[in-house]
């Protein structure tokens, strides 16, 4: 349906996907990606001009806990608990989850690759990727 105030515009639709490389034999090679997750992650809804204060604090903790980096954090979870505990997964995300909600949270076997604004002390290389590749 679309809001009121214009007949040809549609409520946006947010959705995190997750896609896995599947590369040939060895390291070398081109990789292809395979979509093993497609998810909504609507944002909550906000309470109406007649909402009571008891509405408007439960929308306020739902947008800290139901935010699309929280929401990022529980997939990386479930991925992660679907592949063997032998396997480090890697992710490689976009700056929106470069933050505490992701990085504090990750699981055990989980390296994280995100992109950032700028380089900071903030944003200090904490969590870097030590996995090397093999000699050709």
């Amino acid at each position: 349906m679309s809001p009121p105030f214009h007949l040809n515009l549609r409520w946006g639709q947010r959705y995190i996907q997750a896609s896995a490389l599947i590369r040939p034999e060895g390291l070398y090679g081109l990789a292809r990606a395979v979509p093993i997750r497609f998810e909504p992650a609507p944002p909550p809804k906000k309470p109406g001009k007649k909402a009571t204060p008891e509405e408007i604090e439960a929308c306020r903790l739902a947008s800290k806990t139901e935010n699309l980096s929280c929401q990022g954090a529980r997939l990386i979870k479930e991925i992660r608990d679907t592949v063997p505990a032998n396997r480090i997964v890697l992710f490689a995300m976009d700056g929106s989850y470069c933050n505490g909600n992701v990085l504090k949270h990750l699981p055990a076997g989980v390296k994280a690759i995100a992109r950032t604004r700028c380089w900071n002390k903030a944003t200090a290389a904490d969590r870097r990727c030590t996995a090397q590749l093999p000699e050709k």
